[in-house]
């Protein structure tokens, strides 16, 4: 299967498109062959504007870092995480690499915690989860502990 995200022409509500391939063996014979995709397009609200605690948000980014869902709808296939990293080569390796990391960076000008984890579940998956939550507070808060 295949998840892709998509704007409405009509709408312009970001959505989920899930489709999969469906061989049906009375459209063949064998001369030729039929594609059938069975597809759905819904606003998926895991994905996309979803509830979430203060300070956090998280991104589905591809192996080369661009942005398919994120926590903040606008920034869904208009950005590449790299490219608001300060210093993204931890993160380059991570998504080079497969393998989950966890560190600290400037996201966007702004301190953060990433947790990156790759889709091992998902066949043939070239994405990656992106975890983020904002220090700017949490450092606010030792300050006045102080």
């Amino acid at each position: 299967f295949r998840v892709d995200p998509i704007v409405s022409r009509n709408t312009g509500e970001f959505l989920a498109a899930i489709s999969q391939p469906v061989k049906r063996a009375s459209d063949c014979n064998d001369n030729q062959r039929s594609l059938a995709v069975m597809t759905l397009v819904a606003p998926l609200l895991s994905l996309i504007d979803p509830v979430m605690p203060p300070d956090y948000g998280f991104a589905i980014v591809d192996n080369e870092g661009q942005v398919k869902f994120h926590s903040d709808s606008t920034k869904a296939d208009h950005e590449n995480f790299l490219n608001e990293l300060a210093d993204p080569e931890e993160l380059r390796d991570a998504l080079f690499a497969g393998q989950g990391s966890s560190f600290g960076a400037e996201y966007q000008g702004i301190g953060h915690r990433l947790f990156v984890t790759p889709f091992t579940g998902i066949k043939n998956s070239s994405w990656s989860l992106i975890v983020f939550y904002d220090l700017t507070e949490y450092s606010a808060l030792h300050l006045d502990q102080r």
